[in-house]
């Protein structure tokens, strides 16, 4: 089966404890992905990788009620979180691997996502999915994470390049994760292999207003798979790190650097 480990790993019902907190940080990334997107009323959208739903809600906004949104993800927990939240007649939630199944609904006038691309292990053949899935102009937009220099709230993977023990999902021999897709030459060697045109791409220099224990705390390094004989050392380097970011107000203004690419089927 296709991207068993992230399945694994994103069905863990642990997810939906930390989520609301991750949430705020993601969310950041909505409305230029939106923007890039070009959405109008009465279109047909998937959002891949929907995790909760927020940006599936907020497509659906765009498109309105004679539009039609279709959020999937391989997750039956993420898939369940959204479906308990509020969402419009136009939304329909469906638990899918965009790498392999056939998605109804389409075909699709716009597939967006918002970090939702990186952890396919066949980035080729779910790229070349979603292109099946495209209607004749219709355009593929992705929000990214840039890379790990700039992005502070990603700490346990800051402390695993330092050394730190981390546990991951199997990979299937190709990069998966947060960062995967931050080399913008190998995501459109990826696309352009896939049948894409090639991409254009925009950068964005974010913040996210938070507490400290928003970004790190003991609990979510051991969940990370941090060695617990080093947690301490761990909580200590991730605290200094922080620190410089911390306003009057005790509030850490997170940086989020974030990068977004469109593209259509290439001619």
């Amino acid at each position: 089966m296709a991207n068993e480990g992230q399945r694994t790993y994103f069905a863990d019902p642990k997810r939906i404890e930390r989520w609301p907190t991750r949430e705020p940080f993601t969310s950041h990334a909505i409305a230029p992905l939106l923007a890039i997107a070009n959405l109008h009323a009465g279109q047909r959208v998937l959002d891949v990788g929907c995790g909760g739903g927020i940006c599936t809600v907020a497509a659906a906004e765009v498109v309105g009620s004679t539009g039609r949104v279709v959020g999937a993800d391989l997750s039956p927990v993420m898939i369940g979180l959204a479906e308990s939240r509020p969402y419009p007649p136009s939304v329909t939630y469906l638990e899918a691997d965009v790498q392999e199944d056939a998605i109804p609904g389409g075909p699709f006038d716009r597939i967006i996502s918002q970090f939702g691309t990186m952890f396919f292990d066949n980035p080729v053949a779910a790229f070349r999915n979603l292109g099946a899935h495209l209607a004749p102009g219709g355009t593929l937009t992705a929000a990214v994470w840039q890379g790990m220099d700039g992005n502070l709230s990603f700490m346990a993977h800051r402390l695993a390049a330092r050394g730190f023990k981390r546990a991951m999902p199997p990979t299937g021999g190709v990069p998966q994760g947060p960062f995967a897709h931050s080399d913008r030459e190998w995501v459109a060697s990826l696309l352009l292999e896939a049948g894409f045109a090639p991409p254009t791409w925009q950068s964005f220099s974010l913040v996210h207003r938070c507490a400290l224990d928003d970004v790190v705390t003991e609990a979510m390094l051991l969940d990370a798979g941090i060695d617990a004989e080093r947690i301490d050392e761990a909580i200590g380097i991730a605290r200094t790190e922080l620190e410089p970011f911390r306003g009057a107000d005790g509030q850490i203004a997170c940086p989020l650097e974030v990068q977004v690419y469109a593209t259509p089927l290439a001619p």
